[in-house]
């Protein structure tokens, strides 16, 4: 479940709202305040994963990233 919130909020974009009904529609009241406690919980799980792959990250020559530019 916690799997599930976490990829539709931060890889789908759905606001916690959003997903809190569409959730009940299934039969699944979990309410959007319990799922933001869990998600805000889970920073401590995740902090050494993250601070992992930045140390990774930052032993590359360069970081290269990508910017969308709108060129009308």
């Amino acid at each position: 479940m916690l799997a599930y919130i976490i990829t539709s909020k931060y890889t789908d974009g759905l606001p916690l709202y959003r997903l809190d009904g569409m959730l009940a529609r299934l039969g699944h009241e979990i309410g959007r305040n319990n799922m933001a406690n869990w998600i805000i919980r889970l920073d401590d799980v995740f902090k050494p994963l993250i601070n992992l792959m930045r140390e990774q990250q930052n032993l590359g020559r360069y970081i290269q990233s990508s910017t969308i530019m709108d060129l009308r």
